[in-house]
C-alpha cells in the first residue's frame, strides 16, 4: 500500500461492513438458533406465580381452571392468554380508564452500556404480564432490543420493507405495516437494524430539502423531527404503553423519540462517568426542550447496575441530591440473570429456565419486578386522574 488513504471510500466501507456483518453472523449464530422467533413456545407460569398474577388464591385458580395443560410432572402451566382469561373470570383485569391517553415513553440516552435497552425491553414485558397492550419501538440501529423482543437476526432477515423507514421518510401513515407481533403475547414490535443509520443520514440530507417533506392532513409539510409523531397518530390508541428505544445520542431518531414521547426515563449506572454523562445528556435535553418546548407527563430517572458497595451508594446519594423526587426509589441491581437473558436474546420475563441458578434467577426476576411494579403504580394513578 502505497499510502494511508482511501482512494474509493464507500466500495472500501461497503467491503468492510459485509465482512464484518458475515462475521458477526456466525458469532450469533448459536443464540439466534436457539431462539429464533419461530422456535420460541409461548412463555408459561406455574400456580405460585399465576396466583399472584392474578390475585386470587391457589384453590381458587385449581376450581376454575382444573383443566389446565400440564407439564412432563404434571405441574399446571399458564401462557399469558389463559392467565389474561382467569383475570375476567376472577374480576381482575386492569384496563386503562376511558379518558386516559396512553403513555408515549422516550428511552432516551447518550452513551451506550448503561442498561438502556435491557430495561425498556424488561418493562415492555411487564406491563404486558400485567394485562396491557405493549409497542416496543426499536430506533437504535444496534437492535438489541429487536433481537431480544422480536427473536430476529436484525441485520439477516430483516428487509427495508419491514423496517419504518417508508414511513418516517415519505409516508407516516405506512408506519402500521411495520408493527409486528411477537413471541410474548401483547407485545409487539416495531423493528430496527442496521439500515436505520441510513435512514438518519436520509432524514439529515431531506431537512435541507423541505420540498421533499410529507403532508399532513392539514396539508402542512411535517418537520423531519416530528415523522414518528404523525406516524403514531393513527395506532396509539391501540395500546396502553409506547415504549420508544433511543439510540446512544440525541440525532434525528433521538429527536423523533422525544417529539412523539409524553414520558421520558433516563436509565443510567451509578458510576462517575455515566453521572457525567447524564450530566450531558440534560444539556442536550434543555437545548432541545428549549428549541421545540412541550411538557413532559411523566419524568423518571432510573438507577441500573446497581452494586451495593460503597461506590455505588455514594453515587446514587449524589444523584438523589441532584434530581430529587424523580429518582425512582426501586432501581434494577446488578444480577447475572438479567445480563444473560439480554445475551440469549430473553428478559429474565420470558426465560424459560435459569441461565445460571434458580437463586440468581428469581432475584433478577424480583429486581425487574420491583422497578416496574412502582413505576406502572404511578401510570395507573396518572391515568386515574385523567379518567376523572
Amino acid at each position: 500500500m502505497e499510502y494511508a488513504g482511501l482512494e474509493d471510500p464507500s466500495s472500501h466501507f461497503d467491503k468492510l461492513n459485509d465482512i464484518g456483518s458475515e462475521a458477526l453472523s456466525a458469532r450469533r449464530d448459536e443464540n439466534r438458533r436457539k431462539n429464533q422467533k419461530e422456535s420460541r413456545p409461548p412463555k408459561t407460569w406455574k400456580a405460585q406465580d399465576v396466583v399472584k398474577m392474578i390475585g386470587k388464591s391457589k384453590s381458587w385458580l385449581l376450581n376454575n381452571d382444573p383443566d389446565v395443560p400440564r407439564d412432563a410432572q404434571n405441574h399446571g402451566v399458564w401462557d399469558l392468554e389463559r392467565i389474561e382469561w382467569l383475570r375476567e373470570i376472577a374480576g381482575t383485569t386492569y384496563r386503562r380508564p376511558e379518558g386516559s391517553a396512553p403513555f408515549i415513553m422516550a428511552w432516551a440516552k447518550l452513551k451506550g452500556g448503561v442498561g438502556n435497552t435491557t430495561a425498556a425491553a424488561h418493562a415492555a414485558h411487564y406491563f404486558a404480564m400485567m394485562g396491557l397492550r405493549v409497542l416496543f419501538i426499536d430506533l437504535d440501529p444496534q437492535a438489541t432490543g429487536t433481537a431480544a423482543l422480536g427473536g430476529y437476526n436484525p441485520d439477516i432477515e430483516l428487509e427495508e420493507d419491514d423496517l419504518p423507514i417508508h414511513a418516517l421518510l415519505n409516508e407516516p401513515e405506512s408506519f402500521k405495516y411495520s408493527v409486528k407481533p411477537t413471541y410474548f403475547h401483547n407485545v409487539f414490535l416495531v423493528p430496527a437494524s442496521g439500515l436505520l443509520r441510513n435512514l438518519e443520514v436520509d432524514l439529515e440530507f431531506q431537512s435541507l430539502r423541505p420540498d421533499q417533506f410529507p403532508i399532513d392532513a392539514n396539508g402542512e409539510p411535517i418537520p423531519t423531527h416530528n415523522r414518528l409523531s404523525a406516524a403514531l397518530e393513527d395506532i396509539k390508541d391501540d395500546f396502553d404503553a409506547i415504549i420508544i428505544d433511543c439510540p446512544p445520542k440525541i440525532d434525528k431518531m433521538s429527536m423523533n423519540a422525544l417529539g412523539a414521547a409524553d414520558t421520558l426515563i433516563n436509565v443510567l449506572r451509578p458510576s462517575g462517568a455515566d453521572v457525567g454523562s447524564y450530566n450531558q445528556l440534560c444539556g442536550s435535553l434543555a437545548h432541545y426542550y428549549d428549541q421545540l418546548p412541550k411538557p413532559l407527563r411523566y419524568f423518571r430517572v432510573l438507577l441500573s447496575q446497581f452494586k451495593e458497595d460503597g461506590a455505588s451508594l455514594k453515587e446514587e446519594k449524589f444523584m438523589k441530591s441532584w434530581v430529587g423526587e424523580y429518582m425512582m426509589l426501586n432501581k434494577i441491581k446488578h444480577n447475572v440473570e438479567i445480563s444473560r437473558s439480554i445475551g440469549v436474546l430473553h428478559t429474565v420475563f420470558s426465560l424459560y429456565k435459569p441461565e445460571s441458578s434458580r437463586q440468581a434467577y428469581n432475584y433478577g426476576v424480583e429486581t425487574m419486578e420491583s422497578v416496574f411494579k412502582e413505576m406502572l403504580a404511578d401510570m395507573k394513578t396518572i391515568w386515574a386522574e385523567e379518567a376523572e
